[in-house]
């Protein structure tokens, strides 16, 4: 929940869901393009604070936000970096092109997510 009291604490939280996030994302979509010849990633919401399984490619485990906060916060990951796409009617979100040219650059997605008010990366 969003505490108009502690912007900053809230901004660190938000900060620290999506590095957490991003870097489960690109293991999730490193693995699956090596092991399962994927070549789009498209994830439930939902699976997101569910433990994350091999066996299912589910679950991310994340269990500090939900409801309406994950979705907003989601979306604001989705505008600010581009590097997923939210499809919140179906509860669904994906990795961009430009999301899974990072994982795949970097071993380290975070690295071009920026602090606030800097410049994103290409």
């Amino acid at each position: 929940m969003i505490n108009i009291n502690y912007p900053e604490r809230d901004e660190q939280a938000y900060q620290s869901f999506i590095h957490l996030l991003a870097d489960r994302l690109c293991g999730k979509c490193r693995f699956l393009s090596r092991n399962r010849g994927f070549t789009e990633f498209v994830f439930s919401i939902e699976d997101i604070p569910k433990e994350p399984s091999r066996e299912t490619d589910l679950g991310f485990g994340i269990t500090s936000i939900k409801g309406n906060m994950l979705n907003k916060w989601l979306s604001r990951f989705a505008q600010e970096s581009g590097f997923i796409q939210i499809h919140l009617i179906d509860g669904r979100f994906c990795l961009t092109k430009k999301g899974i040219r990072r994982c795949k650059e970097e071993r380290h997605f975070l690295k071009c997510i920026p602090a606030k008010n800097e410049k994103l990366c290409s």
